[in-house]
């Protein structure tokens, strides 16, 4: 009877970039404060590290302990141009503000990068997919000078059909390729907005 107990320390890191023109198409008609086409590009970057790792293993009266310092780690690019639309309304004499906007990643790449040393592993993925992100903001202004808002984007990208290259150990021995199923990233922001203009 075999018992492993782990503990370690991970770190997460995210950063996103965003480029993009935008057509006029409506401002300040039919009640739209402004209404934009956009087209753009973007990346999303996310980095996921797992250090100081410490097995004890339970081995029937034995007890072994394995520490790393460094275990693994993964990165995985999201990047592709988008089309979109951008637009913002207006009420009661610009006190309040209601934005959306929602973007259509037709073409979307996906890169992963990982290591594994527990077994000397690096692995290679990549492949195509398509995805969207979509946000919704409130912003009041209840006194001169000061705003607050409330913004919540949803995102849903999904790469699919993509190749898995495996190496084992500083010889970059490749060990094949295999499918993998798909690279998702899914989820709801949530920011609080406060501002003060003097």
């Amino acid at each position: 009877n075999v018992m492993i107990y782990s503990e370690s320390d991970e770190e997460a890191e995210q950063n996103a970039y965003d480029f993009n023109f935008g057509w006029k198409m409506l401002d300040k008609a039919n009640g739209f404060e402004k209404l934009d086409f956009l087209i753009g590009y973007f990346q999303d970057s996310y980095d996921f590290e797992v250090n100081n790792v410490n097995h004890q293993i339970w081995n029937y009266n034995s007890i072994n302990s394995v520490v790393l310092g460094h275990a693994s780690n993964f990165e995985t690019r999201l990047r592709g141009y988008y089309f979109g639309l951008d637009n913002s309304l207006t009420f009661f004499n610009n006190k309040l503000r209601v934005n959306a906007s929602v973007k259509y990643i037709p073409n979307l790449r996906g890169e992963g990068d990982g290591e594994w040393e527990l077994r000397d592993l690096e692995f290679n993925q990549e492949g195509n997919g398509d995805g969207y992100k979509a946000a919704l903001g409130v912003t009041v202004k209840p006194f001169e000078g000061w705003t607050f808002g409330l913004k919540v984007t949803k995102t849903d990208l999904e790469v699919d059909g993509h190749v898995d290259n495996t190496y084992m150990d500083a010889t970059w021995y490749d060990l094949g390729v295999t499918d993998l199923d798909y690279i998702k990233a899914e989820g709801v922001d949530t920011q609080l907005l406060i501002g003060y203009r003097f």
